[in-house]
């Protein structure tokens, strides 16, 4: 009976503390599985707005970028050719500003600049397509051949060639961008011939010498007299680059001798002093200042090119006034006076809410921008105006009167007094003496002029004050003789 007593108890023993740490287990287990999930961040929600498009040139722009103040934010470009991005990483309200590359290509493109997952879409205009095409052959011999013209183009500007005469077949018809095309010249059967490839829009001469006479029976008659060679004319060097402000230069013209040649040139803008010559000789020109965009121009001597390229003027934007002083009200209508170069583009921002601009966000060359001013005292705040810093302090509404003191005779007469206060201050000039009269300037918005007249004294000397813009005229008037 003993044993099986003991194996009892440690069974009893086992089961209860089996019962104990299954119910310390189930304590742990529920606890472990507990969690508290504390208040969550700000939720941010962020706006972009893109500037407007850029021109092929180049230039300097801004994504505004519009949240909750205590939102931060990082910006990112896309392309390449997006780059100097001021900030990176920002909080609450504010902008981005970049610059964007010249574009070289004869097609527009865009890309983006990526804030906060928010994508600016970033938008440029295509070079203006600008062809000069220079065949390496302008003559060849009766039997025919093959000549190449190069051609140089901004990329993806679209050009077609084309020959006015059945015997010139160019190769391909058709393209876009540089490159270097080929022409094929069949045999003269006849008297020598001249024809014309047309390469996006430049004209090409080629000329062809005559076939040979046919051996006639031996007779005494003379040999026929040959044909004249055909001109061969070329140009050195075939290009020139000329600063925005304008110049002058000259280029070689190698020709056989006895050729006759002609300089013509399509744009008013480039004067040529010499328009013909015969056999070796020299074109000068003169062109003109540029005040737009970057342009180029071809001059053409006997199917011989020479192009003549111009910068646009540099931007150099001003502003007038750079900062300003205002009061305590709500102002409409202030300007600030753009200055810039033609052709140069400009926006305009604010960087604080309660400075509001309401016309000319955005423009190119001279203008003006108007902003408003809403209530509010003792802060600054500032545009960016094409690049350029505006600040505007607004103070609490004071004014000075001047004169202070008004000495009058006893005959009376008119006087001034001259208020100086901030700009959009309002003020009044009220009669509180029964012998002066305000004639003029009973009210005002900033500093002005008020006129009065003072009645004659009939007595004894007299004094009082004018109360203009909260300030105190004191007028002291002699005694009546």
């Amino acid at each position: 009976m003993v044993p099986f007593l003991q194996f009892s108890g440690r069974a009893f023993c086992h089961l209860i503390c089996c019962v104990l740490i299954a119910a310390l287990l189930s304590a742990c287990g529920s606890t472990s599985t507990t969690s508290v999930t504390g208040p969550g961040g700000p939720k941010c929600t962020v706006a972009v707005t893109a500037p407007a498009a850029i021109s092929a040139s180049g230039g300097s722009a801004a994504v505004t970028v519009t949240t909750q103040p205590e939102c931060e934010w990082t910006a990112t470009a896309e392309a390449g050719w997006i780059s100097d991005l001021t900030p990176t990483q920002g909080q609450g309200n504010g902008e981005v500003q970049f610059r964007a590359a010249s574009n070289p290509n004869g097609t527009a493109r865009n890309s983006t600049i990526t804030i906060n997952g928010q994508q600016a879409t970033v938008q440029q205009s295509a070079a203006p397509c600008q062809f000069a095409a220079v065949a390496n052959a302008s003559s060849f011999p009766a039997a025919g051949g093959t000549g190449t013209v190069a051609l140089s183009a901004p990329g993806g500007c679209a050009w077609t060639a084309a020959s006015n005469v059945s015997w010139i077949t160019p190769s391909p018809q058709s393209g876009t961008g540089s490159g270097t095309l080929a022409f094929t010249v069949s045999a003269n059967p006849g008297p020598a011939r001249s024809g014309v490839i047309t390469v996006a829009e430049v004209a090409i001469t080629i000329n062809q010498g005559s076939a040979s006479a046919p051996t006639p029976t031996p007779t005494p008659t003379p040999s026929p007299t040959p044909a004249p060679a055909p001109c061969t004319v070329t140009l050195q060097p075939v290009s020139t680059s000329i600063a925005a402000t304008g110049g002058s230069g000259s280029f070689a013209v190698t020709a056989n001798a006895g050729c006759q040649w002609t300089a013509t040139k399509q744009a008013t803008w480039v004067t040529l002093s010499t328009a013909s010559g015969v056999g070796n000789g020299s074109v000068g020109f003169t062109v003109a200042a540029n005040s737009g965009t970057a342009r180029s121009a071809i001059v053409t001597v006997s199917g011989a090119t020479f192009t003549i390229s111009q910068s646009a003027p540099a931007c150099a934007p001003s502003i007038n006034p750079t900062s300003i002083t205002v009061g305590d009200e709500d102002i409409e209508g202030l300007t600030v006076a753009v200055t810039a170069a033609s052709g140069c583009s400009w926006t305009a921002t604010s960087n604080a809410g309660w400075l509001q601009i309401t016309n000319g966000s955005s423009g190119s060359g001279n203008g003006t921008v108007t902003y408003r001013v809403t209530h509010g005292s003792n802060r600054s705040g500032t545009l960016t105006i094409a690049g350029q810093t505006f600040t505007v302090t607004q103070v609490n509404c004071t004014a000075t009167l001047s004169p202070t003191t008004q000495a009058v005779p006893a005959a009376g007469g008119s006087f001034t007094v001259s208020v100086t206060t901030q700009i959009g201050c309002g003020w009044q000039a009220i009669e509180n003496l029964s012998w002066v009269n305000v004639t003029n300037g009973n009210n005002g918005t900033g500093s002005g002029t008020v006129s009065y007249a003072v009645s004659p004294n009939t007595g004894k000397a007299r004094n009082g004050n004018l109360a203009i813009a909260g300030r105190n005229l004191t007028i002291n008037q002699a005694e009546a003789p």
